[in-house]
C-alpha cells in the first residue's frame, strides 16, 4: 500500500501545505485562535492543522454538532504523563505545556479538503466566537 501512495506524497504535501496557508488567513483575524506559528526556513507537511483555541473543549463540541471533525491528539503534556509521575510536576513548572494542552485542537486537513469544506469550517468557528 505504501508503495503506492509516496508516488503521491510530494503533491499531497503540496496539497496539505496550501490548505493550511487557506486556514491560516481564514482564521488569523479571529482573536480566540492562534494558528500555528512556522518558521521561515521550514517547510511543514500539515499532518495535522493545530489551532490553539479559547474554549476548546466548546468549539470542538459545537464543531462536531455542525457536523465537522476535529481532534485532540496530544491531550496530555510530556511533563504530565503518568511515566513523569516520580518527578512531580506542577502547571506551574511548565505552564506553557500546560496551557496548550487545554487549549489546542486539529481542524480538518487533508489533500483532498475542498475550500468551500474550508470555508464551512472557518465560518462555523465565527458563528462560535
Amino acid at each position: 500500500v505504501l508503495s503506492v501512495k509516496i508516488k503521491y506524497i510530494t503533491e499531497w504535501n503540496r496539497k496539505r501545505r496550501a490548505i493550511a496557508a487557506m486556514y491560516d488567513e481564514k482564521l488569523k483575524d479571529i482573536p480566540q485562535i492562534k494558528i500555528p506559528y512556522v518558521q521561515p526556513e521550514v517547510e511543514p507537511v500539515y499532518h495535522l492543522y493545530v489551532i490553539q483555541a479559547e474554549k476548546r473543549d466548546e468549539l470542538k463540541e459545537y464543531l462536531s454538532k455542525n457536523e465537522i471533525a476535529s481532534g485532540i491528539h496530544y491531550p496530555i503534556g510530556m511533563p504530565f504523563l503518568k511515566a513523569y509521575e516520580k518527578y512531580q510536576h506542577s502547571t506551574s513548572h511548565f505552564p506553557v505545556t500546560f496551557t496548550m494542552q487545554n487549549s489546542i485542537l486539529s481542524l480538518p486537513i487533508f489533500p483532498e479538503i475542498t475550500e468551500e469544506q474550508i470555508n464551512y469550517v472557518v465560518s462555523k468557528i465565527n458563528d462560535f466566537y
